[in-house]
């Protein structure tokens, strides 16, 4: 339902489709509900920072996003008047803003709008060494955005005394904390870097807990103002974010990762610091970027589709076999346990650039069709799943989710953080699950990593019902096991990412659809 507007706003509401997609007859998405309600009101829309939003299909295809009033007769509800004796504030917009999850008091939310702790607040965040404990020990490892020792993060915070940042860890540490309302509020270009973090945090938080228009939302306001500020990825003057330049760096090269891994995984290509050229380190991502470009993949012709498809998985497998050789050599006998932060982040970053490299070629090789532009963006991890692919293609993709359940087998154990680390021996924040030694959490993007490895999985089972299949004994019921792998790792990692579930419950379905 539409949202009453200010008694003194525009009488007619805007459109909920864009102009384009109104022409097009097509569905408009991808917009936040605050950028939609702006719209109904000129004050706010006036006082909107950054760019404006564009919706999915008029990102895709580099269109304007513009609305008009809509067709619907009458006028939207309005706000009453205020009563007589209320304070009416504005919000001092040099100040950062992160209202306090609900279902606190609107007092509450006023304090904590200004980052001001208040005791009643504060109670929903986890005491300071806890929380530094935790972050160290469970999120770092994919989350390098705050210094990688005990004194040194305390020392940040203590600076910072940033609620705001400390709102948004205890939110990561556990999702059933709801987080702000609204991206933070500052002139383009001058956040401190602790805001653009909370933001960075906060929309893994959103889109883990099952809201992507608000991960958007957080995510393009954070990449825009790393933009704005100077970020330039390696070419970044020296000395840009001091006192804390390090710090800055690494968090704009997370902001670049999770650009990337958000728009595949929900459909919307990355766009905002996409332009930034990555280092070697970083090559398994772009890959997944480049396997994920349908549309530029068919501007091409039939040959060079062809070789562009033949460079990727060549590409994909040399990265793969890289990261696999180099990460067994930080494996046992190394202490996993004993090892510190940036270590844990080392191999974090190994084991998902295989993962990935493997992952880019079965997103690439199912999405060939010329339908894909259109339909791989609406599913699941950017996959299309709607066409059989060729035999060639079929082959490649089979032998790829093969190595990566292989891969998982040999490497999880030793590149995942303990849930006892997430929630600590208690059983969780909240008290309601006791620790579970046997389950490694990882960050929230292992979860599309596992439904394109089902993908292949199915794709080898259909062929294997055809009689087409692997002559090898018990290849159906090793296809079997691999689908119940990833089916149950999806929903142990469900314990901590809720949309997690969402995918155990897809591939889920797929298997018993198939009757696997």
């Amino acid at each position: 339902m539409t949202r009453p507007i200010p008694v003194d706003g525009q009488r007619k509401r805007p459109s909920k489709s864009c102009l384009a997609c109104r022409a097009a007859k097509a569905k408009c998405t991808g917009l936040n509900e605050d950028y939609l309600h702006a719209l109904e009101d000129p004050a706010l829309l006036a006082a909107w920072e950054g760019p404006a939003p564009r919706c999915s299909r008029c990102t895709r295809i580099g269109s304007e996003c513009d609305f008009a009033p809509s067709r619907r007769k009458g006028r939207p509800r309005r706000l009453p008047k205020p009563s007589f004796g209320e304070a009416v504030t504005e919000r001092n917009d040099d100040l950062p803003a992160y209202p306090s999850p609900p279902p606190e008091a609107a007092a509450l939310l006023a304090a904590a709008a200004i980052g001001r702790p208040t005791a009643c607040f504060t109670r929903l965040l986890l005491p300071r060494p806890v929380l530094i404990q935790r972050y160290l020990a469970a999120v770092y490892s994919w989350a390098p955005i705050l210094p990688d020792t005990a004194d040194g993060l305390d020392a940040y915070l203590e600076e910072l005394d940033s609620t705001g940042l400390r709102h948004a860890l205890t939110c990561i540490l556990d999702p059933t904390v709801h987080g702000p309302l609204h991206p933070p509020s500052f002139k383009a270009g001058t956040a401190p870097l602790d805001t653009i973090q909370t933001s960075l945090l906060l929309a893994i938080h959103s889109f883990a807990t099952k809201d992507p228009s608000r991960a958007a939302g957080y995510l393009q306001w954070a990449c825009t103002e790393l933009r704005l500020q100077g970020w330039a990825g390696e070419a970044t003057p020296a000395g840009l974010g001091a006192p804390h330049a390090d710090l800055f760096m690494r968090t704009g090269w997370f902001a670049w990762c999770t650009e990337i891994n958000m728009g595949f995984m929900s459909g919307v290509r990355a766009s905002i610091l996409t332009h930034v050229p990555p280092p070697a380190a970083r090559h398994a991502l772009w890959l997944a970027y480049e396997a994920t470009d349908h549309d530029g993949l068919w501007s091409l012709e039939s040959s060079q589709r062809a070789a562009v498809t033949a460079q990727i998985v060549a590409r994909s497998q040399r990265l793969h076999t890289l990261a696999r050789d180099t990460l067994s050599q930080l494996v046992p006998p190394t202490s996993v346990l004993d090892s510190s932060p940036a270590e844990a982040n080392l191999r974090f970053s190994l084991f998902n650039a295989a993962l990935v490299s493997l992952t880019a070629t079965i997103q690439h090789l199912s999405s060939v069709s010329p339908l894909s532009p259109l339909v791989a963006p609406a599913l699941p991890c950017s996959i299309d799943t709607t066409c059989a692919p060729p035999p060639l293609h079929r082959t490649g993709i089979i032998d790829a989710a093969k190595r990566v359940l292989a891969f998982l087998r040999d490497f999880a154990p030793y590149c995942g953080a303990p849930w006892s680390d997430w929630r600590g021996t208690s059983g969780g924040l909240c008290g309601a699950e006791q620790a579970d030694e046997q389950t490694r959490i990882f960050g929230p993007m292992l979860g599309c990593c596992l439904v394109v490895a089902a993908r292949g999985c199915l794709l080898e089972a259909e062929a294997l019902q055809a009689g087409e299949g692997s002559a090898e004994d018990g290849a159906a019921r090793r296809v079997a096991k691999d689908l119940e792998l990833c089916e149950a790792e999806l929903r142990r990692q469900a314990k901590q990412w809720p949309a997690t579930e969402t995918l155990a419950a897809e591939v889920g379905l797929l298997r018993r659809t198939a009757g696997v």
